[in-house]
């Protein structure tokens, strides 16, 4: 087709603003933030760490576990 762009030439058109670019990584790690912002918001921007989460997922079942059983002592 004539008037077709070739796959190996570069298209002329302007980027549009919706289409992400290859180059860009997604997520808030390449997004430039002010220290305050990092400092109040940690978990966006540390890498997931599986022990962390576990010793985390630990501590909240031990602390619903404490609170439930101040609570039924207080209702008994």
């Amino acid at each position: 087709v004539p008037g077709a762009p070739s796959p190996n030439m570069p298209s002329t058109k302007p980027p549009n603003e919706n289409e992400t670019p290859t180059e860009r990584k997604p997520g808030l790690r390449s997004v430039q933030t002010t220290m305050l912002f990092r400092a109040v918001n940690p978990e966006l921007f540390i890498k997931p760490v599986r022990q962390l989460f576990s010793v985390m997922f630990c501590e909240v079942n031990m602390d619903l576990a404490v609170t439930g059983e101040k609570k039924a002592g207080l209702e008994a």
